[in-house]
């Protein structure tokens, strides 16, 4: 009686066996919730994954358009961002039909598209100045220069320096009386 009395006082400690084989069971119990789960996740990111080639077909695509005179600027995005990655574009000055100058840039947009509310266009006497702007970057200022003598060429600046050294330069296309 006494072997009995001693066992009736025990608790019970599970081993490390123990408690791996309970976790086992738990997974298996939950195991065609988590595979129903995790089927559709990977249907989903095959899906994006799809559409985003399925469109790259029609890349570069232009986006937007301004125009001043023989003068164009054009606002083309080079791929699509994928998930909430950044968006390659470029910026291309026409004059006529004829590209005399382009520049590349990235746009940090939370992974949204490029669309015409990216940019801002103001002319200039011998260029145009575009500012793109998305939602994770600050504005970046490039300038597209009407001389045909160079091919590429584009400034860039964020700074209040550029607005300043701007507006010291610029002359009126036309007068107020």
């Amino acid at each position: 009686m006494d072997n009995m009395d001693i066992r009736e006082t025990e608790e019970y400690t599970p081993c490390k066996a123990d408690k791996a084989f309970s976790v086992l069971i738990k997974i298996l119990l939950l195991s065609p919730i988590l595979l129903f789960i995790l089927k559709y996740v990977i249907a989903f990111i095959l899906a994006i994954i799809i559409a985003n080639y399925i469109r790259a077909d029609d890349l570069p695509r232009e986006i937007d358009r301004a125009e001043s005179g023989n003068y164009t600027v054009i606002l083309e995005a080079t791929d699509d961002p994928f998930f909430f990655s950044s968006q390659n574009g470029r910026l291309i000055l026409q004059k006529n039909g004829k590209t005399i100058s382009h520049t590349n840039f990235i746009l940090s947009n939370d992974g949204g598209g490029m669309s015409s509310n990216n940019w801002e266009v103001s002319w200039m006497n011998d260029g145009a100045i575009v500012t793109i702007k998305g939602c994770e970057q600050k504005d970046e200022t490039f300038l597209l220069y009407f001389n045909e003598k160079n091919d590429v060429n584009s400034e860039k600046s964020t700074s209040l320096f550029f607005i300043f050294s701007y507006l010291r330069t610029v002359q009126p296309l036309y007068s107020v009386p």
